[in-house]
């Protein structure tokens, strides 16, 4: 039984993949096109190969955790989008995609004598439905819901991006490659007048870590000055709306903060989350700028503040609330599309870990795992520094070379949440990883 599903799984994929290889071959497929209604399908493959060349896995089957060594990782994905535009007004979009990959942390932790499982996953990226009123003089308006790709820093290929892709307390940062950017559920309206100064607002449910279905009410803005210098700014207040007190701020013994005669603090998941961030582009100043690319000589920066609230035992000091983040595009002189280097400082003492909390806990930090503290104790005070040297090349129009090496916020991928490791793994300075990526893009 279990071989016909699997059998039947790659099927799928392999339809998906061969309809998506046709379809990049002979032009974009529009299924029907008039004055009213555009239908188009869109989508991606790609397979991807790279290395954890020292890191870390921890999980509840793995105890404390253990250490990974040129630990090799493989992934496969296909992507098929249908976008539907109904009078230039109405636009509905809907994906679906599927990912081939396997446990290999798990089998490492294993001692490699278990061949690592094959695991097959569908999802739904995007399911969005958009509306958008432009003939209003110097002024647009859109409206969009449902799950949508949500990018606010168009500078960022891995580091930053912070609002969406963090928590608060504490204060975890998450990163994936090649996907810089977050996947919300939920409502976004945007105004933006004469095309430069643009402005969003969101209403958000959290969908994947506690507390579920918590509602955050956000702002985000932009302003580009002389076709040179963006400015970007935002706040996010998370988990405003809480579904469920006792999960939000737990009313319990070990979530105490302060007692205060008859009042008690206690810590709580909601809290606000301003950003800024810039970006200089000088090659409009430069009367030979035609020799680099589009993307050469940027230089760009983000910082946030995870959680502006500051507590009397636990997160006493904002500064280490703070991650800061600085890149710059290295000319590559048209080679490639981009070349990008990115920095992080960010100078929390507490483990990048949410497992704590998805086992159920309050909103405090994870405790440091035994084998770490007995190795060093200030791992995670000296552990401040990130770093990703990112590199594009695409070729023909659809086909794509993506390579990475980074120091920067991964988690290994498990299937069952025994397994699942939810601090990040590349702990300790020395940690460090690479990955090559081939898509086709239609």
């Amino acid at each position: 039984m279990q071989n016909r599903h699997l059998w039947k799984s790659w099927r799928t994929l392999a339809c998906v993949f061969a309809f998506s290889i046709w379809q990049s071959a002979f032009g974009q497929l529009t299924l029907k096109s008039d004055d009213t209604v555009q239908v188009r399908l869109e989508g991606f493959g790609a397979i991807q190969a790279g290395q954890i060349v020292q890191g870390h896995y921890a999980s509840q089957t793995a105890g404390t955790g253990v250490q990974l060594q040129h630990l090799w990782l493989e992934k496969g994905f296909v992507n098929l989008t249908a976008d539907v535009t109904y009078y230039n007004h109405l636009r509905v979009l809907l994906g679906v995609e599927g990912k081939v990959w396997r446990d290999e942390a798990y089998s490492n932790y294993q001692e490699m004598w278990e061949v690592p499982e094959k695991m097959y996953s569908f999802y739904i990226p995007q399911a969005e439905c958009r509306y958008k009123l432009d003939d209003m003089g110097p002024l647009s308006l859109q409206l969009n819901g449902g799950i949508f790709p949500y990018k606010y820093n168009p500078d960022v290929r891995n580091l930053g991006e912070y609002l969406f892709r963090t928590g608060t307390y504490p204060g975890w940062i998450i990163n994936e490659f090649d996907k810089p950017y977050a996947t919300l559920t939920g409502l976004r309206a945007n105004a933006t007048l004469w095309g430069t100064f643009s402005n969003d607002i969101l209403l958000t449910t959290e969908t994947d870590i506690r507390p579920i279905y918590d509602f955050s009410l956000s702002y985000i803005g932009k302003c580009l000055l002389f076709n040179v210098l963006e400015l970007g700014w935002g706040i996010d207040f998370a988990n405003l709306i809480s579904v469920n007190e006792n999960e939000t701020s737990p009313h319990i013994p070990n979530n105490i903060d302060a007692i205060n005669g008859a009042d008690t603090v206690y810590y709580s998941f909601a809290g606000v989350k301003p950003m800024v961030r810039l970006s200089f582009d000088p090659k409009p100043l430069l009367p030979f700028a035609n020799i680099f690319g589009k993307e050469d000589l940027r230089i760009y920066g983000e910082a946030a503040v995870l959680g502006l609230q500051s507590y009397k035992i636990l997160y006493t000091d904002m500064g280490q609330r703070t991650p800061v983040m600085i890149g710059f595009n290295i000319p590559a002189f048209k080679i490639f599309d981009v070349l990008s280097l990115q920095t992080e400082w960010y100078d929390s003492p507490y483990p990048n870990s949410y497992t704590g909390i998805a086992d159920g806990g309050p909103p405090i930090p994870d405790p440091i795992p035994n084998d770490i503290m007995n190795s060093d104790p200030n791992t995670y005070k000296k552990d401040s520094w990130k770093w990703s040297l990112y590199a594009k090349k695409t070729i023909a129009g659809h086909f794509s070379i993506i390579g990475q090496m980074a120091r920067d916020h991964i988690f290994t991928e498990q299937s069952f949440s025994d397994t699942r490791d939810r601090q990040e793994t590349l702990i300790k300075n020395a940690d460090w990883w690479w990955v090559l990526k081939l898509a086709y893009n239609l």
